[in-house]
């Protein structure tokens, strides 16, 4: 019943201020339009004079002026003459020769600042109109007087005010859940509460939680003195321990800052080291060699044996094209990726046949695509030079680097003058004699794929004339039939009996 009171209170006294506020209003209104009314008209008509006379003098001087002088000043001047022209009607045509000079000077500099001028005007005009509505809006400031009533209201309470200074102390606890609590609890529950206060006070060591709800609502002198005591001894310890950790960390930090700077000069030594074990530095020293053994000879020459080189390997691919027209999957890349293909398709006829080992073939079939791309070069430096035997050992060093697969004519050409390493050439002539040995496993399997075929269609029909009949025996209505005239035939005979 007491907080309906109150809630009923504030309400009618809301209204009361609502309805006093708007009664102000309108007869400030009235009052106020009838004086502003009269300023207004005069405000307007001195500026409204004042930009109807530019207005009209900028029309009438264009007019004039054009079938006089109209190639001799548009070429040179066509804006700056436009704006000067305005005040020389003003001064009359009899001053013209002797103040062109000196008014030139002078207009420069204010035709800057008219275009400024004339931005901000039409600003203006629009600023104005909203300042008049703004002091209609200033006798909204009675709504803060609302404000001061509600506090005159709480000054009756007293004890809500000393209540906020505690939680102050307290810092970082919810403080829009107390103020409800406040109100909800005033005069019936404060005797029953003050016994619950002297048990908890042994709990107090415990939970600090506790204490702050109930502190709030009786007794404030004698909860501060214990408070005291007891954050006076915490303190004593915190202080302890947070000077010996300050120390620790400010070494700590400072030892960061030099590791930091001598690990960046350690990585960059590190690639250095890396790129001389690919060799990808090895081949940019021999560019270097190049260059100085073409300036003896011709540039035009050397050109020309680039061109005839490409013009052979596209003789060679022709033949081997014809072996691979049965096997036609994918040939995107025309040039050095067709040897790739014949590799998927042995995947295909290993899967039908051994299902358990498909995770052994497929790692094989990785290296199989490096080796591949050794033959093709091989037969087109045959035809160039007899003694390119010792350059199919360079190009086992490409299979390291080639998974981009666009560099590859590059380096073609620079394999011409590499005859120096022969020794790491050695032992990669292992593997050719692996790829043989693959090849002829191919042709093999091409038979068995027909014949798998033509079984695997028969073998589908007869499953599906199978289903259709048995399904259409068992649902048919002949066995109800039969149970139904049997029982009436004999409980009929039965029953004459």
């Amino acid at each position: 019943m007491y907080k309906d009171r109150i809630i009923h209170q504030k309400h009618q006294n809301l209204l009361l201020l609502l309805l006093l506020s708007l009664e102000r209003r309108t007869e400030k209104k009235k009052k106020k339009k009838k004086k502003k009314k009269k300023k207004k008209k005069k405000k307007k008509k001195k500026k409204k004079k004042k930009k109807k006379k530019k207005k009209k003098k900028k029309k009438k001087k264009k007019k004039k002026k054009k079938k006089k002088k109209k190639k001799k000043k548009k070429k040179k001047k066509k804006k700056k003459k436009k704006k000067k022209k305005k005040k020389k009607k003003k001064k009359k045509k009899k001053k013209k020769k002797k103040k062109k000079k000196k008014k030139k000077k002078k207009k420069k500099k204010k035709k800057k600042k008219k275009k400024k001028k004339k931005k901000k005007k039409k600003k203006k005009k629009k600023k104005k109109k909203k300042k008049k509505k703004k002091k209609k809006k200033k006798k909204k400031k009675k709504k803060k007087k609302k404000k001061k009533k509600k506090k005159k209201k709480k000054k009756k309470k007293k004890k809500k005010k000393k209540k906020k200074k505690k939680k102050k102390k307290k810092k970082k606890k919810k403080k829009k859940k107390k103020k409800k609590k406040k109100k909800k609890k005033k005069k019936k529950k404060k005797k029953k509460k003050k016994k619950k206060k002297k048990k908890k006070k042994k709990k107090k060591k415990k939970k600090k939680k506790k204490k702050k709800k109930k502190k709030k609502k009786k007794k404030k002198k004698k909860k501060k003195k214990k408070k005291k005591k007891k954050k006076k001894k915490k303190k004593k310890k915190k202080k302890k321990k947070k000077k010996k950790k300050k120390k620790k960390k400010k070494k700590k930090k400072k030892k960061k800052k030099k590791k930091k700077k001598k690990k960046k000069k350690k990585k960059k030594k590190k690639k250095k080291k890396k790129k001389k074990k690919k060799k990808k530095k090895k081949k940019k020293k021999k560019k270097k060699k190049k260059k100085k053994k073409k300036k003896k000879k011709k540039k035009k020459k050397k050109k020309k044996k680039k061109k005839k080189k490409k013009k052979k390997k596209k003789k060679k691919k022709k033949k081997k094209k014809k072996k691979k027209k049965k096997k036609k999957k994918k040939k995107k890349k025309k040039k050095k990726k067709k040897k790739k293909k014949k590799k998927k398709k042995k995947k295909k006829k290993k899967k039908k046949k051994k299902k358990k080992k498909k995770k052994k073939k497929k790692k094989k079939k990785k290296k199989k695509k490096k080796k591949k791309k050794k033959k093709k070069k091989k037969k087109k430096k045959k035809k160039k030079k007899k003694k390119k035997k010792k350059k199919k050992k360079k190009k086992k060093k490409k299979k390291k680097k080639k998974k981009k697969k666009k560099k590859k004519k590059k380096k073609k050409k620079k394999k011409k003058k590499k005859k120096k390493k022969k020794k790491k050439k050695k032992k990669k002539k292992k593997k050719k004699k692996k790829k043989k040995k693959k090849k002829k496993k191919k042709k093999k399997k091409k038979k068995k794929k027909k014949k798998k075929k033509k079984k695997k269609k028969k073998k589908k029909k007869k499953k599906k004339k199978k289903k259709k009949k048995k399904k259409k025996k068992k649902k048919k209505k002949k066995k109800k039939k039969k149970k139904s005239l049997s029982s009436i035939l004999m409980h009929n005979r039965w029953f004459y009996e």
